[in-house]
């Protein structure tokens, strides 16, 4: 999806375990760039090599970020998983979380609301979801021979956990997570500048 204001920032955030639907956001961003709009474009590493093989040329108003991506699931066995969940607590999907940190960033939990008011909360290593993803037991076969995986990133920006941060810095790990951002182009350099102050 598109989003131009802060008012719609939720609609973005949260780790999402299950591949994404791209269906038109790259021509939408085509549309946008040639209309000398500044577009930030974010998604995996692969979802950002796409979206440079449609466009065929650099844009100097494309801003791009990937996050570190473990690989994704099928959305079949997603829809099947949250249709069992919806069987098994009488109710529709209201909303959902893979990395819900009520105990926390290290101990986050897989929780999911439905519109009859039940909640399902479940540690990720006891979740039947989230165990098969952490297993990689259906990830893409691509994803396990990725080449856009590695130092050399293709985006402008990658974001990602700071695992380790406690080996790191003491004083960042308030256990809330802490991220890791891998600048790798002279425009996010200025960007990033620009932002932070």
């Amino acid at each position: 999806i598109s989003i131009e204001t802060i008012r719609d920032l939720h609609r973005i955030q949260g780790s999402k375990y299950v591949q994404s639907d791209i269906g038109d956001s790259y021509q939408e961003a085509k549309t946008y760039l040639e209309q000398e709009r500044k577009v930030l474009f974010s998604g995996t590493t692969c979802q950002i090599a796409g979206l440079k093989a449609f466009l065929n040329k650099e844009y100097e108003n494309l801003y791009t970020i990937d996050v570190v991506c473990h690989g994704v699931p099928s959305p079949a066995v997603f829809d099947e998983y949250v249709g069992f969940l919806e069987d098994k607590n009488k109710g529709k999907v209201t909303r959902l979380s893979f990395r819900d940190k009520r105990n926390g960033w290290r101990d986050y939990v897989f929780s999911v609301k439905f519109d009859n008011g039940r909640e399902y909360i479940n540690n990720r290593l006891d979740d039947l979801y989230m165990r098969g993803f952490l297993h990689d037991y259906y990830l893409r076969p691509s994803c396990f021979c990725c080449k856009h995986k590695g130092i050399n990133r293709i985006s402008d920006i990658t974001l990602g956990d700071l695992w380790g941060v406690d080996k790191i810095c003491l004083d960042l790990d308030d256990d809330k997570g802490t991220s890791l951002v891998i600048i790798s182009s002279k425009k996010a350099k200025q960007l990033f500048e620009e932002v932070t102050g």
